[in-house]
């Protein structure tokens, strides 16, 4: 067996193990074959998640790209052009390798692949120039380490930069190796990084103070397995930086197996080339032409469509009344909680004589005492967890048991804490398909509630179904689609009488660009719910839960600006469908190492907060009107009240805008822009409704 790598008309074929016959055959081939200027073209190998930045000069070029599935779902490939605008959208199926072409035709200037990680990606440019931007705190390659290097350009007068490392993914990871070498191909650092070992990393874990209960009930189903693991990288630092082009060779050692590796700089700009070429001239604004430089423009209109106000909420509870929770989420705009209440009971319960009255005293409810009737407010309460004992009974008596409960508990919230129907919904269990098989779940859905239909007490409760998650690349979903739509078509087709609301969470849309799945899964639904309508009623859709990425992930995606461009994105994408009855950002606080809520853990808030606030003020002003625009990084939501119109403009691209607005009104009369927490100018009033909008920002617009 041979191994080696060939190019032939620009694609790469790497680490193919032949036989020697073939061997000759192809070497054969690839002399007497025509194939391009191999000077021109340029390969990127073996990355798993990215950005790969492609600097065209106008003479369509086109783009090879060959994929092949890895773990997770069929998650789209995203490809930009020089105006910031989605020129392909290609979702690839993620069930075999396979190979596309993408043609580089809308003129010189800087276009962007979005690579994401459930495939390995292969790319060839025929001509140009191309840098590879691996994600930050996650796994962007898979490759040996003997493969080939990756070069990065060091500006002049730099004082220093940090080079981090990471060989895990998922609490598991091979051995790897960095090796560091400067322009004159002096080795600065030669880095060894030891195999995963998951208890060594449990301990290391605890010593730091982390709770690892919290890590593991992260993981789902009480397994050690979250979808990614960016804890505690590697840094090299380098001070005083030899200016030019250094290398890095980097990859998984020791084995014919290779695995994940991330790696990023920080301090310089983190842009990778196959070539000492690939990044000379790089900046921190890549390629950027003085064409690019100027104001994209961008039209958007306003329709007379007009659409339900969804009600913004979080993962949390609004605690005691006048309370410090209540007191920030009533300031902040926050007109919805997601509350849990467990089953504690560690007793069967004897049903007696007559096994459908319920003995009340027989059950203790955790945080049930929160729960209050308060007007104008939303519960979507969680009947959560088994107790320790119902674990071990059949599926069908545990339905039985746990249906008792939950009647009772839905009981209690309306007698004993005297909460509206129509302002609560319970939903059983929280992300149901992570641990139990959709026969389990419906059963325990009809048992339960057919118990709570019947009961005069409690026939009016609302009950939400089924409880899934979004998202879930380490359960094996059959269809690899973002939401396994099994579990909506069986609840509508087997229980649809009994279910009042669609309920699910919603994780695993990541970046700016990824928000247009909320829209679809939106629409995919409720085309569903009309499908398999039975009862002649339309269930709301509530998304219970939501952020950028579900289990213990980076802090960076929630406690930077991006994380608010991100949420006001969701928001907009929600809005405009007009068919979300609530939504519930996860979660109000951080707690621990996962940095994920509204405010910080001495109750701050975050710049997430101050966008759910901006949207909760708009909405509650008027009749919202949906918008249009005709640039994908570029989102509106507008308003009408009774002196004009509030208008929230988003521009999630890395471009500058000049928006010019389609409204019936003829003047701006306040404009306040963000580009951070705080408002970073507000404008006079103008005439003509045209504005310009920052890259990565949020405009509060009134017309009038």
């Amino acid at each position: 067996m041979i191994h080696f790598m060939f190019k032939e008309n620009g694609l790469i074929l790497k680490r193919s193990h032949l036989s020697f016959c073939w061997a000759v055959i192809l070497l054969f081939l690839l002399q007497v074959l025509p194939h391009p200027s191999w000077s021109a073209s340029q390969e990127m190998s073996e990355l798993r998640q990215g950005r790969l930045h492609i600097f065209a000069e106008g003479r369509n070029e086109t783009l090879t790209v060959r994929y092949q599935p890895e773990y997770g779902l069929d998650e789209p490939l995203l490809f930009l052009g020089p105006d910031g605008r989605l020129i392909k959208k290609v979702f690839l199926g993620h069930k075999a390798s396979g190979a596309i072409t993408l043609n580089v035709d809308k003129g010189p200037g800087h276009y962007v692949l979005i690579l994401k990680s459930s495939y390995l990606w292969h790319v060839s440019l025929s001509e140009g120039k191309m840098v590879f931007e691996p994600p930050v705190e996650i796994t962007g390659v898979k490759r040996q380490f003997s493969d080939m290097p990756f070069f990065f350009q060091v500006p002049a007068k730099t004082s220093g930069f940090d080079f981090y490392v990471i060989n895990h993914r998922s609490y598991k990871g091979k051995s790897a190796r960095v090796k560091l070498s400067d322009p004159h191909g002096r080795i600065v650092s030669d880095k060894e990084l030891p195999k995963v070992d998951t208890q060594s990393l449990l301990k290391k874990l605890k010593s730091r103070g982390v709770d690892l209960s919290e890590i593991k009930s992260s993981a789902g189903s009480g397994n050690f397995n979250p979808p990614f693991n960016p804890i505690f990288p590697e840094r090299i630092h380098v001070n005083i930086p030899e200016p030019g082009t250094w290398k890095v060779e980097i990859g998984t050692k020791g084995t014919l197996v290779t695995d994940n590796v991330g790696f990023w700089i920080e301090g310089i700009p983190s842009y990778f080339s196959n070539t000492a070429e690939g990044v000379q001239n790089t900046s921190g604004r890549l390629w950027l032409s003085g064409q690019e430089a100027d104001f994209v423009p961008v039209s958007i209109k306003v329709s007379n469509h007009t659409l339900n106000a969804p009600t913004l909420g979080v993962v949390g509870f609004f605690g005691p009344k006048n309370g410090w929770q209540e007191t920030k989420m009533a300031e902040y705009g926050i007109q919805a909680e997601k509350v849990f209440v467990s089953h504690t009971s560690e007793e069967r319960v004897n049903d007696n004589a007559d096994p459908n009255v319920p003995n009340l005293s027989l059950f203790r409810f955790n945080d049930q005492k929160h729960l209050f009737s308060r007007p104008g407010k939303f519960s979507l309460v969680v009947l959560d967890r088994f107790a320790g004992w119902l674990k071990t009974l059949s599926p069908t008596n545990q339905a039985l048991e746990w249906g008792e409960w939950a009647q009772v508990a839905a009981c209690n919230m309306m007698t004993e804490r005297e909460m509206n129907p129509d302002s609560f919904v319970i939903q059983f269990l929280n992300e149901a398909n992570k641990i139990l098989k959709l026969e389990q779940y419906l059963g325990l859905l009809k048992t339960a509630g057919s118990r709570i239909k019947k009961d005069p007490k409690t026939r009016t409760c609302r009950i939400g179904a089924p409880a899934i998650a979004t998202g879930l690349s380490l359960h094996k979903q059959p269809n690899q689609d973002f939401l396994d739509t099994r579990w909506i078509e069986q609840t509508l087709k087997q229980a649809d009488p009994i279910v009042d609301d669609i309920v699910f969470n919603v994780y695993g849309a990541s970046e700016l660009e990824d928000t247009f799945l909320y829209t679809t899964l939106i629409e995919k639904i409720d085309a569903l719910v009309k499908k398999y309508d039975s009862d002649n009623v339309i269930e709301p859709i509530i998304i219970g839960a939501t952020n950028r990425q579900g289990g213990l992930v980076t802090s960076r995606l929630f406690c930077e600006w991006e994380g608010a461009v991100w949420w006001a994105s969701v928001l907009t994408q929600v809005i405009n469908t007009g068919k979300i009855k609530a939504i519930n950002y996860f979660k109000i606080i951080d707690k621990g190492i996962r940095k994920k809520g509204l405010f910080t853990a001495d109750r701050k808030p975050k710049a997430q907060a101050v966008i759910q606030q901006l949207f909760s003020q708009a909405l509650s002003k008027g009749q919202i009107f949906k918008t249009e625009t005709d640039h994908s990084g570029v989102e509106a939501v507008s308003v009408k009240t009774e002196k004009g119109m509030i208008m929230i403009l988003v521009n999630k691209s890395s471009k500058d805008i000049n928006a010019s607005i389609s409204a019936p009104y003829g003047s701006i009369k306040k404009m306040i822009r963000f580009k951070g927490q705080k408002p970073s100018k507000q404008d006079t009033p103008t005439e003509g409704i045209a504005v310009k909008l920052p890259p990565a920002s949020v405009t509060w617009v009134e017309l009038g």
